[in-house]
């Protein structure tokens, strides 16, 4: 968008009665997150991937035959589902499942729970629920096909629980699941402070917009002969951002910004921003001007048949 000469399109602005009398703080800006995009969180992903299985696909392992990256780490990060107000279905001998082998006793006599057993409704079959979610070159039993061999089964699961497959699994859950919070933490924080950043811009331009709506009705000329800040004869436009600056948080943090060069480009003080608010306001001003217009053409047209009618009843009741 080529450049104006800003002290002509200010006088110019002085002179439209519909750039004047709209507020500078009715104006929403659209602020372009540049750099911002951060990649899909974890979360994000994981309901994605939720949002392909039912309910009863994430609590049942004897469903799970191809679990996808994102898939397994929602179920990593959500942990066992375990099947206890059920009726297990009996076999051939009349045994089945029973929730008491969701706990072993240890020497001592204490009882631990296991956390990794789970239960397939559908297969009627008992899983590890690390072997099942990570398959290594010698796969157990528990984490392939499961088993429902329900009469050895206590025995089964305590060699399981010896076996190095199924200690070699628990580490590789317990690692994953510790990135995956770490991972989810860092990103909550990355997308709080592309939030705030935007929330920043959107401040800034409201008060630079403020700054030119008011020399535009003052008729004043923007800038001078220098566009630095802080230094003699560099405009009106600049003069007024350094006094706020003095009194206004938002303005004294992006003049901080400006002045320690941590924003080079894409400080929103030159000309050609300046330019550009005035288009901005030039465009706005010519769409209240039309809608105004066409408010006053409705209401003549309404005065007028409201007369039209007015005169014809007057004649009738003559």
């Amino acid at each position: 968008m080529p450049d104006l000469p800003v002290s002509q399109s200010a006088g110019d602005l002085a002179a439209t009665p519909a750039s004047i009398s709209s507020s500078p703080m009715d104006v929403t800006m659209h602020i372009p997150e540049e750099k911002c995009r951060s990649e899909k969180t974890v979360v994000e992903a994981q309901e994605t991937a939720v949002a392909e299985f039912s309910s009863l696909s994430l609590d049942d392992p004897g469903l799970w035959t191809h679990l996808r990256s994102s898939l397994r780490d929602f179920l990593v990060l959500h942990g066992s589902q375990q099947v206890k107000n059920f009726m297990f279905p009996k076999d051939n001998e009349n045994r089945s499942f029973h929730p008491t082998h969701y706990w072993h006793e240890i020497p001592n006599g204490d009882e631990v729970e296991r956390p990794w057993l789970m239960y397939s409704k559908i297969q009627n079959d008992a899983y590890c629920f690390w072997c099942k979610l990570f398959q290594s070159n010698v796969p157990a039993i528990l984490g392939t096909m499961g088993t429902k061999d329900w009469k050895n089964l206590a025995r089964n699961l305590a060699c399981h629980e010896k076996a190095i497959n199924n200690q070699r699994e628990f580490h590789s859950w317990k690692e994953l699941k510790m990135r995956l919070r770490l991972k989810t933490t860092i990103d909550d924080h990355h997308q709080e402070k592309i939030v705030l950043e935007s929330l920043y811009w959107q401040s800034v331009l409201k008060r630079l917009i403020a700054i030119v709506r008011m020399l535009a009705t003052q008729n004043l000329e923007l800038h001078s002969n220098s566009d630095q800040l802080y230094v003699p004869n560099n405009g009106n436009f600049l003069k007024i951002v350094e006094m706020m600056g003095e009194f206004n948080a938002v303005a004294q943090e992006h003049l901080r910004r400006v002045t320690t060069q941590e924003v080079y480009t894409h400080c929103y003080l030159g000309k050609t921003v300046q330019n550009e608010i005035i288009k901005i306001i030039q465009l706005l001003a010519t769409k209240v001007k039309w809608k105004i217009c066409g408010r006053s053409a409705v209401s003549k047209n309404i005065i007028l048949l409201f007369s039209t009618a007015h005169l014809t009843a007057a004649i009738r009741n003559k």
